[in-house]
């Protein structure tokens, strides 16, 4: 009962939250996909699509990054419910660790994202950007990486800062490593389950987008069967009145009479079909939106309400953190696999829909395009003085050939379908190989950095093998928070190239129907813009590789800082460990020449016991310097081998860049045709700038060596040194041994 009791009086029972952040967005309300498939042409079509995948993919980064916060939150919880129910600290203490770190994440989200704003709102202040959307994305994107690692620097210092409260709090050192430990193995867990988690759901995006874009070229592919369809029976009815013609059975002024009076009607059927469409698909846009408002949220409100639930579980005893990670990270799944099955089933809904409605006024505009067929061959039959039998043989024969026509286009729609199907497994495959290019990339780099750390362990002789595997849990946790970030960059930033180069694509077209509308496309021509765009495609591909390069490296430089950190806290320790060495020389030595008057004194001889203890000492003082030694030599070349694996990346960016240059370059010359005279010139200039470029890199990676050596050399020093002079340690042996 007593025990029940302390359980109710524990702190909150709820993670304070900013509704702003968590609540899920406007845009997973709005972003539906009649939306797009309302729009004029497929090129826009296209375009929206692409720009609600890109906004659901921020928003699934933004619920992943939730997910942590909050994971960080009730881990720390549960920890703290342990530590309360053993005694180890209070319930003040207890509350104010945990509020502290409620308000530290929410307070430094909002300082970050009040920054982020800021620097948005400059970015869109360009007049020159507002001109293009995706230029302006792409520089608001560039900002992205930086808020990325401030944001996982934030959740460390929260980290760390756990640690120094409950150091402060009384823990004992052991007990505190222990508890640490476990905290970055929990978090670990949770960055390795958000990787996994955006790896499955980015690759349901783009299945979702895929589907989507198969439903909107069905769409669109329909569209334009109609509009042929009403283009064939105008041809037809056309023939039909020249024949009369050519057979002197209607004059040029009365067929001219006849077909006006056929196009009008059938322009004021046009329109005013388009006019209703138009109206009719605003009122099931509203329609449809609100029923997917009115669904999404009440799922919203279910989500949040087991989410809830799991934390209340996690605060109300002493759960075992791993279960809670476990438990959390499957709710997760099953939310988002609810989530999109429910947005699979709106999206294919909202297409029926609309496709029910355009059939309906197709089948309107059909029987009063019917009528104005009637019509017409009953005005011919008055005034071409056709008989009745050959007015309704000319309808007929009209008839059987729009039959005809129609069940042509059915096929075609077949087979279209069939090439929609095969068009949607590539995308499949280019997505799964995709897919496995970047889980080898992540492993690649992982690898690197798993060299590189093993070699810096080698250097470090008097570490622990605890401390040792202290340190490759924390770069274990780094590095999966880096390899996130990049996987979540590398799709953000392909998807916003992706629509660049769809909206290149759609200018094309664009350009390219317009030239055949005024007869004056050249093959020459489409082929040169083609090649243009491809080019494009070359350079912008470029360009994300040397962005990625870039954010990679600074990701892994804020790791090696971080990592620093805790190899130089680690190490400090070991520095007290041999303060207390050399201090205990020092009082041995003290012992020793007391002994030596105590036996000048009473002339006896000194203890066995002390010779040994002496000689022990002196021998593991020996050892220790002999360590030392060796460790900063294997320091020397762990530093070493790591900028070359540096300078191997710098060196192949810098080749990829000149290479890109030089066929630039070789293009530029063949499209004046001298290619063959400047092309030795080019190779000449290219290896010069190749040369000046590795001796830059050369000179560069020397002085990185020297900086990184000197720095951590004092870092260390200074640390040591303010470590020393505040913890003096007595040796009462001494004193006890003498007493």
């Amino acid at each position: 009962r007593a025990d029940g009791e302390k359980k109710a009086s524990v702190g909150p029972t709820t993670v304070t939250r900013d509704s702003g952040l968590y609540d899920m967005d406007i845009s997973l309300y709005t972003d539906s996909l009649v939306v797009a498939l309302i729009k004029p042409n497929g090129e826009d079509i296209d375009n929206e699509l692409r720009s609600q995948d890109f906004r659901a993919t921020v928003q699934l980064e933004k619920e992943l990054r939730e997910q942590k916060n909050n994971s960080f939150l009730q881990i720390l919880r549960i920890f703290l419910n342990d530590l309360f129910f053993k005694g180890k600290i209070d319930e003040k203490q207890y509350r104010n660790i945990l509020t502290k770190h409620e308000k530290s994440i929410q307070t430094g989200e909002e300082g970050l994202r009040s920054d982020l704003q800021q620097a948005e709102e400059e970015v869109m202040a360009d007049v020159k950007l507002q001109k293009d959307p995706v230029a302006m994305q792409e520089a608001l994107e560039k900002l992205h990486p930086q808020y990325v690692q401030r944001m996982n620097s934030l959740m460390k210092e929260q980290q760390e800062s756990v640690r120094q409260e409950l150091n402060t709090a009384g823990l004992p050192q052991n007990e505190l490593e222990k508890i640490m430990s476990k905290f970055v193995d929990n978090m670990a867990t949770v960055d390795r389950q958000m990787g996994e988690q955006f790896a499955r759901q980015s690759l349901a995006l783009q299945e979702r987008l895929a589907k989507r874009q198969r439903l909107a070229e069905e769409h669109t592919a329909a569209q334009s069967k109609e509009q042929e369809e009403v283009e064939e029976r105008m041809n037809q009815q056309r023939n039909t009145l020249e024949k009369l013609c050519e057979d002197t059975k209607l004059l040029e002024k009365q067929k001219d009479s006849i077909w006006a009076q056929y196009q009008s009607d059938m322009q004021r059927v046009e329109e005013n079909y388009h006019a209703d469409l138009q109206v009719q698909q605003a009122q099931l846009q509203e329609k449809l939106q609100e029923r997917r408002q009115h669904k999404l949220q009440k799922l919203a409100a279910k989500e949040e309400a087991e989410k809830e639930e799991l934390n209340s579980s996690a605060a109300e005893g002493q759960t075992d953190p791993k279960d809670f990670v476990k438990a959390q990270h499957q709710l997760m799944q099953q939310q988002q696999q609810r989530r999109m099955n429910i947005l699979e089933e709106l999206d294919e809904n909202e297409a029926e829909e609309l496709s029910m409605l355009k059939q309906q006024l197709d089948g309107s505009r059909a029987q009063l395009l019917m009528e104005h067929d009637q019509s017409l061959y009953e005005n011919l039959q008055a005034r071409a003085q056709l008989s009745e039998k050959e007015a309704r043989k000319l309808m007929k024969k009209h008839q059987v050939h729009m039959k005809n026509y129609q069940e042509r286009q059915a096929e075609e729609r077949e087979r279209q379908r069939e090439q929609l199907d095969a068009k949607l497994a590539q995308r499949r495959r280019k997505m799964e190989e995709q897919s496995a290019t970047s889980q080898a990339e992540q492993k690649k780099l992982n690898d690197q950095q798993e060299r590189a750390i093993t070699m810096l362990l080698d250097t470090q002789a008097g570490l622990t093998e605890e401390a040792r595997k202290q340190i490759m849990k924390e770069h274990e946790q780094n590095m999966i928070a880096v390899n996130n970030q990049l996987q979540i960059s590398r799709t953000r930033q392909q998807k916003i190239l992706e629509q660049k180069l769809a909206q290149r694509r759609a200018k094309l077209e664009a350009k390219t129907r317009a030239k055949q509308d005024e007869k004056k496309m050249l093959e020459e021509e489409y082929e040169e813009m083609v090649q243009h765009l491809e080019e494009e495609r070359q350079q912008a591909l470029a360009e994300l590789r040397k962005r990625l390069a870039e954010e990679t490296d600074q990701a892994l430089k804020a790791q090696d800082e971080q990592l620093g950190k805790v190899i130089a806290r680690l190490q400090l320790g070991q520095a007290r460990r041999q303060s207390i060495i050399r201090r205990q020389e020092k009082a041995i030595k003290e012992l020793q020449e007391q002994l030596v008057d105590k036996v000048a004194e009473s002339g006896q001889v000194s203890d066995t016991k002390t010779d040994r203890i002496l000689q022990n000492h002196y021998r593991e003082v020996e050892l220790i310097n002999e360590q030392l030694q060796a460790s900063r030599e294997r320091q020397m070349r762990a530093l070493q081998e790591k900028l070359e694996v540096k300078q191997l990346n710098r060196q192949r960016a810098i080749e990829e860049k000149l290479d890109q240059e030089e066929k630039e370059q070789l293009r530029y010359e063949a499209k004046r045709g001298s290619l063959s005279a400047s092309a030795v010139l080019t190779k000449m200039l290219m290896d010069r700038r190749h040369q000046a470029a590795m001796d830059d890199l050369e000179r560069e990676m020397k002085l990185e060596m020297t900086r990184q050596t000197d720095q951590l050399n004092q870092e260390l020093e200074e640390q040591m040194r303010g470590e020393l002079e505040v913890r003096e340690m007595p040796y009462r042996f001494t004193t006890y041994f003498f007493r």
